[in-house]
């Protein structure tokens, strides 16, 4: 018994890195982190929204348009407006957090204004500090439409990658200078 104790003492941390494994490999895979970094300390103040990014994603309403009630729901009923002309009305909100770590620092949204369903495009844009994974995106929701976003020369241009499904437009936003780090989220009519 004491030769057991004795061996199982002298190799305790290859079996605490084999469980480490296990454990990693069982949750989701140890080679495919969605962020770099963590969230700053101040974004313990955010509010906490109810999903995970990914069910963030999966939960933005499609097709749109939708309702700005419908909207609200996803982002704690804490969409405002921000300004408005003849035609459209642009709210905003935001910081918050997802329940995975990834902080949205803003929310953007545009609706029609005199129309019942009035939502035509959801934005959000995430911390760059964290580093959320462009590759892990694309990958995950087959985004193959690349564009330069940006219409004028500049030293850093924006660009997407997006994907026209049948339900509307869905696009990742990044910068060319780095296309590892997603920049912004969004969902939008065709």
């Amino acid at each position: 018994m004491v030769i057991i104790v004795q061996i199982l003492l002298k190799n305790i941390k290859y079996i605490l890195l084999s469980i480490t494994l296990v454990f990693c490999l069982l949750a989701a895979g140890c080679s495919q982190q969605l962020y770099r970094y963590s969230a700053p300390i101040e974004a313990q103040h955010y509010p906490v929204l109810k999903y995970t990014l990914v069910e963030l994603i999966g939960n933005l309403p499609k097709p749109l348009p939708i309702t700005l009630k419908q909207a609200q729901v996803l982002f704690n009923n804490q969409l405002h407006l921000k300004n408005k002309n003849e035609l459209f009305g642009f709210y905003t909100a935001g910081p918050f957090i997802t329940r995975d770590g990834v902080i949205v620092t803003n929310v953007d949204l545009i609706t029609r204004k005199n129309s019942k369903i009035p939502v035509e495009n959801i934005n959000f844009f995430l911390d760059q500090r964290q580093c959320v994974s462009t590759k892990l995106l694309k990958n995950r929701y087959n985004l193959n439409i690349r564009s330069l976003l940006t219409l004028h020369p500049v030293e850093n241009p924006a660009i997407g990658y997006s994907a026209n499904l049948d339900w509307g437009g869905f696009g990742v936003g990044t910068t060319l200078d780095n296309e590892d780090c997603a920049t912004s989220i969004g969902v939008g009519l065709k």
